[in-house]
C-alpha cells in the first residue's frame, strides 16, 4: 500500500516553485476548500511579510511564484506584488474568479495580461451543474464571464498567455478520478456550449479535511470516502509531488510543505524556527526538510493526482 510510507518522512528534491497564500479571506465559502476561506475572514499577508517572502524568493532563485488564497486578488497589496514580481519570477495565480468581478478589481485582468500571468482558475460547484442545469445568455454565471473577458485578453489561446481550469468532484464518498468520464463532455461543454477557451483542464480531488470532512462525518461517510482514496492510490503521482519540490509561505511568515499541511496548521520542521520574519532561511536548508504526511496526502497520491490533466487545447 503506497500509503504506507507516507507515514513518515518524505524527502525533498529541488525546489522549483514557492507559493505566498496572501490570506484566507474569498468571495466565496466552499463546501471541499481545505482552508476553509470565507467572505469574513481577516487573515492577510501584510507587506512587510511579503518583501521577506521576495527576499527568500531571490535566494531560491531559480524559482517559479505561486500567487494562492483565499482570494488572492483581496490582498490589498495584490496590484502592486505583481508589478513588483513579475520582472523576476514567472507567476501563476490561484483565483476563484470570484473577486474578479467586484467592482473596482476590473483593472486586475489588463494587469494579469500586461504581466503574461498564469492563470489557474476554479468554478464554484462542480461541473455537472455547468452540464444538467446550463442557463441561458442572460443568467451566464458571472464566472463564466469572466472566462470571456480573460479570453478576449488572449488567453486559453495565446501560448504565454496561459488558462487553466480546476474542476472539482461532487461533494461526498466518489472515486478520485475525472480524467476518463469528462473528456469528451468537457470539450463540448467549454468550446461549444459556454463559449470558453481554455489551455488545460485539471481534475480537483477532494481532501478530507475540515468542512468536507464534517460532511462525510455527518453521513457516516469518512471511513468509505479515506478507503477509496487509499485504492486509488498511484505510485505514477509520487515522483510529481508538490511538497518535493516546492514550499509555501503562510499569510503570517510561517513555511508549510503545502497548503494542506497550512490547513491543519502543520508548518515545516526545520532546525529552527519556519518564520521568515524571524530569521533568513536559505535553499540548502529547505531542501534538506522532510515534508510532514500523513491521511492529508491521499488527495495528491490517489487518481489522477493533483496535476492530472485530462484535456490541453
Amino acid at each position: 500500500m503506497l500509503l504506507q510510507p507516507l507515514r513518515g518522512t518524505l524527502g525533498v528534491r529541488r525546489i522549483e516553485h514557492m507559493q505566498l497564500n496572501l490570506g484566507t479571506r474569498c468571495m466565496l465559502t466552499c463546501l471541499n476548500c481545505p482552508l476553509s476561506c470565507l467572505p469574513s475572514e481577516r487573515d492577510m499577508m501584510g507587506w512587510a511579510v511579503i518583501l521577506e517572502a521576495i527576499e527568500l524568493a531571490r535566494r531560491l532563485t531559480p524559482v517559479e511564484l505561486h500567487l494562492t488564497g483565499g482570494a488572492p486578488e483581496l490582498n490589498p497589496h495584490f496590484r502592486q506584488l505583481l508589478k513588483t514580481l513579475s520582472p523576476e519570477f514567472p507567476l501563476t495565480v490561484y483565483t476563484s474568479l470570484a473577486a474578479l468581478t467586484l467592482e473596482g478589481l476590473e483593472d486586475i485582468l489588463d494587469l494579469y495580461a500586461r504581466y503574461r500571468v498564469k492563470l489557474v482558475a476554479a468554478l464554484p460547484g462542480y461541473l455537472e451543474n455547468y452540464i444538467n442545469e446550463l442557463p441561458d445568455d442572460a443568467l451566464v454565471p458571472s464566472q463564466i464571464r469572466v472566462l470571456h473577458k480573460l479570453n478576449d485578453r488572449g488567453y486559453g489561446m495565446s501560448p504565454d498567455l496561459q488558462l487553466s481550469l480546476i474542476l472539482h468532484q461532487p461533494l461526498g464518498p466518489h472515486a478520485p478520478s475525472l480524467r476518463i468520464a469528462y473528456d469528451r463532455t468537457v470539450r463540448t461543454l467549454f468550446e461549444e456550449i459556454l463559449n470558453v477557451k481554455v489551455t488545460a483542464l485539471i481534475p480537483h480531488v477532494n481532501v478530507p479535511l475540515w468542512r468536507f470532512m464534517e460532511i462525510l462525518t455527518t453521513l457516516d461517510e469518512d471511513d468509505l470516502f479515506v478507503q477509496m482514496q487509499v485504492s486509488a492510490q498511484s505510485g505514477a503521482n509520487l515522483p510529481g509531488l508538490n511538497c518535493q519540490n516546492g514550499i509555501s509561505v503562510g499569510w503570517d511568515g510561517l513555511l508549510y510543505d503545502c497548503d494542506f499541511n497550512q490547513a491543519l496548521e502543520r508548518p515545516c520542521v526545520l532546525g529552527e524556527s519556519p518564520n521568515i520574519m524571524s530569521r533568513n532561511i536559505g535553499r540548502e536548508e529547505l531542501e534538506r526538510r522532510h515534508v510532514l504526511t500523513g491521511p492529508q496526502c491521499l488527495g495528491c497520491v490517489s487518481g489522477t493526482g493533483p496535476a492530472g490533466l485530462i484535456w490541453t487545447a
